[in-house]
């Protein structure tokens, strides 16, 4: 079986991850809503950081491998929680809590433009894609990981991590690559989003 093959024999799982990711965003909305402190405390830990690097202005090609190391770094780990018995299913869901919390509230720590940014035909096809292709890999890595089978004690009292090859083969020869070409448009649309950088005032301006 090649692995393009693997990954899409869990289109039933996938879709079910998608769904729990949707439940995560919308109890995201009640959280923010009543501003339930005790929740938002991550996904706020998250916007500080994404605005800083935001504030950085780094270059697209720069941002897009920032955006690479960590897509691919985080949802390999996620994967992997399918050792644990529903762990894929749980962090599912904490994921789509904490990315729509922390976009919304990134998007309150950002100063307001002047004027709303005017897209390039190329940056709005590389939004687009952003949304193609990012969601849909997490989605199926987690598909992946919640089909690992024997749970990770079994693993251990066996030790073999064979149980794993499939899913991490997977993953490095379909997930990682579609996830560098979703983080080179997501850095593109990004940047071409941005502001432009204020000019400093003169000394004495006030």
């Amino acid at each position: 079986m090649s692995s393009v093959t693997f990954v899409f024999d869990h289109t039933p799982q996938a879709v079910l991850m998608a769904g729990l990711f949707a439940l995560g965003g919308a109890a995201s909305w009640a959280a923010l809503r009543w501003r339930v402190e005790s929740l938002l405390s991550v996904p706020r830990a998250f916007a500080r950081l994404l605005t800083g690097l935001l504030a950085r202005r780094l270059a697209w090609p720069l941002l897009a491998l920032v955006i690479f190391a960590y897509n691919a770094t985080a949802i390999f780990l996620y994967m992997l929680t399918g050792v644990i018995p529903w762990g894929a299913h749980a962090v599912t869901f904490l994921t789509g809590f904490s990315v729509v919390a922390a976009g919304v509230l990134a998007r309150e720590m950002l100063p307001p433009p002047a004027a709303p940014p005017v897209l390039s035909p190329m940056a709005q096809v590389c939004g687009l894609l952003t949304f193609l292709l990012e969601l849909p890999c997490f989605w199926y890595a987690m598909a992946m990981g919640s089909t690992i089978t024997p749970p990770l004690w079994d693993m251990i009292a066996a030790r073999s991590a064979a149980p794993l090859t499939p899913c991490v083969t997977a993953y490095l020869l379909v997930i990682l690559p579609t996830l560098a070409v979703s983080a080179a448009a997501e850095g593109y649309a990004i940047v071409s989003s941005l502001p432009p950088e204020r000019p400093p005032s003169p000394p004495g301006a006030g």
